[in-house]
C-alpha cells in the first residue's frame, strides 16, 4: 500500500513567500542604518581593526542573506521531501561557508592583536 502523498497548497506557499518578502525588505533597511552606525565610529578604529569588523560585518550580512534565500526556497517547497532535501543542502552549504568565514576571520583577527607600528589610529 502506497502512502498519501502530502503537498502544501499554493496560496500556503504564496502566504509564507510574501511575508519572507516583507520580512527581508524590514530587514534591509534595518542593515543600511546598521551600517551608517558602524561606519560612524569606524573611523577611530585601527586599520586591522576595521578589516576585521568588516569581514564580520560582511560575513553575517552573506549569512542572513544566505537565510533569507533559503526561508525563499522553503516556503515554495511541494512537499516535506522537497523541504528535508533543501534543507539538508543549506545546512550542507553553510556549514562550509562558515568554515572559510572562520579562517579568514581568525587571520584577521591575528592582525588586530599583533599590530604593526603603522597600523595606529
Amino acid at each position: 500500500m502506497t502512502q498519501p502523498r502530502f503537498e502544501v497548497p499554493e496560496g500556503v506557499r504564496d502566504l509564507v513567500d510574501n511575508s519572507v518578502d516583507q520580512t527581508r525588505n524590514a530587514f534591509e533597511a534595518f542593515w543600511k542604518a546598521s551600517r551608517a552606525a558602524v561606519a560612524s565610529v569606524e573611523s577611530t578604529f585601527p586599520e586591522a581593526a576595521r578589516e576585521a569588523s568588516a569581514k564580520a560585518l560582511s560575513y553575517s550580512e552573506a549569512n542572513i542573506r544566505a537565510a533569507f534565500d533559503h526561508a525563499q526556497k522553503l516556503a515554495r517547497a511541494k512537499n516535506p521531501q522537497d523541504f528535508w532535501q533543501l534543507q539538508s543542502d543549506f545546512v550542507k552549504a553553510q556549514s562550509e561557508a562558515l568554515q572559510e568565514q572562520l579562517k579568514e576571520f581568525t587571520s584577521a583577527m591575528q592582525k588586530v592583536t599583533s599590530p604593526k607600528s603603522g597600523d595606529a589610529p
